[in-house]
């Protein structure tokens, strides 16, 4: 079977289950190595983003980490009755 769309329909289509995401972002400075591939001077500040795709078996069919010199994020989260009134307590 050849990959045409997405790794994560083609996981699928080969019968594995997706559990979850897990995401770190981190706070870096560019190592010398890293500078000359994205053109910038070593020890600039950047953010490395590292992500593992699990299967409901607990095997990681996904790993990726990239280094993003201009990086911003917004999140949208429903909010939660529950969890509002658990921290009230």
């Amino acid at each position: 079977m050849i990959a045409a769309g997405s790794v994560h329909e083609y996981v699928q289509q080969c019968g594995y289950d997706i559990s979850h995401f897990i995401t770190t972002y981190s706070a870096v400075n560019v190592t010398k190595e890293q500078a000359h591939l994205l053109n910038c001077k070593k020890g600039v500040a950047a953010m490395k983003m590292m992500n593992r795709g699990i299967l409901n078996d607990g095997r990681v069919f996904e790993y990726s980490e990239l280094i993003n010199l201009d990086y911003a994020v917004s999140y949208f989260t429903p909010f939660n009755r529950f969890k509002h009134q658990f921290r009230k307590k």
